[in-house]
Formats: C-alpha cells, sequence, structure tokens
C-alpha cells in the first residue's frame, strides 16, 4: 500500500509532466501560427539573438521572440518588447517588424521596437536608437530579404 507522501509525490511529478507537455504543445502550436515569410525564408531565424552594443547599452534582439536593453555592466534590463508582427497598419512587410508591450517606460508608455531590415550577406544589427520616448528603432540587415530587386546584378559588359 502507498502512503499519503508517496501518493502526493506522484500526482506531483504526474503534475509537473503534464504542464511541461502543455507548454511543448503551445510553442509548437505558436510556431506553427506564425508567418515566416513568403517562402518561410525568416524560419531560420527563430531561435536565434543577435546583439549590438551602442553607448553604455547593449541591445539585444531575437526575431519572433523579445528584443531587450540592458546597461553595459548587466545590472538593469529593459524590455523592448515581445514580437508582434510584420509591417504597420495591418499591412505585411517583411522588412518592417514590430516588438510591442515592452516594460513600461518611467513616467511614459510602454517600450516598443520597430526594426527595418535590408539586404545583407550576414545577419546583423547595425545601429538603434531612441528617436522618441520610450520608442526604439534599430537598424538591421540580413539575406532573408534579399531578393532579386534587392541584389545588384553585375553588369554583363563587364564579364
Amino acid at each position: 500500500m502507498i502512503d499519503a507522501t508517496a501518493a502526493r509525490q506522484l500526482f506531483l511529478s504526474a503534475e509537473n509532466g503534464l504542464r511541461d507537455v502543455e507548454r511543448k504543445y503551445d510553442d509548437v502550436q505558436r510556431k506553427l501560427n506564425l508567418n515566416y515569410g513568403r517562402q518561410d525564408e525568416f524560419a531560420k531565424l527563430e531561435g536565434q539573438c543577435f546583439e549590438i552594443r551602442s553607448g553604455e547599452y547593449i541591445y539585444e534582439l531575437c526575431p519572433f521572440g523579445s528584443a531587450t536593453q540592458k546597461n553595459e555592466h548587466g545590472s538593469r534590463v529593459a524590455g523592448l518588447g515581445e514580437w508582434e508582427d510584420w509591417g504597420k497598419d495591418g499591412q505585411v512587410d517583411y522588412r518592417l517588424w514590430k516588438f510591442v508591450h515592452g516594460d513600461q517606460c518611467w513616467n511614459g508608455p510602454q517600450r516598443s521596437l520597430t526594426v527595418r531590415v535590408t539586404c545583407g550577406t550576414d545577419n546583423v544589427i547595425l545601429s538603434v536608437m531612441e528617436p522618441q520616448k520610450c520608442e526604439y528603432e534599430m537598424s538591421m540587415q540580413s539575406p532573408s530579404v534579399c531578393d532579386e530587386a534587392s541584389v545588384a546584378r553585375p553588369d554583363r559588359s563587364e564579364l
């Protein structure tokens, strides 16, 4: 016969296992519902994070995840937002990434981030600025946004 303590331990273990499976299921569902681009060209960015140092801050951007700002000593981390969507005002634009619902600014709005992405050979953040209080803008380059129109073709006369 099993005693009450052992039964409680078994129940808690099973409950924790169920929660773990539910979290994994929710994560898979979230990924299945994400728009990774016309041909899933942005899927490879899932789970990656990129950093840039600007002034006394280190900014971290995780596409489809979150964005943060921390001081160079790492003592304070501010959330700049969570992935929301592509584009602006309901218009899909894969070169414009929106992060919203960041940490509340002191005496201001919640932080947010807009990332403007241009064609480049590597995934790299080029710059970051705060044009308005708690509204950040980041410039990034990525091969994921390159298409025939954005890639310069060699002049045939030079071949």
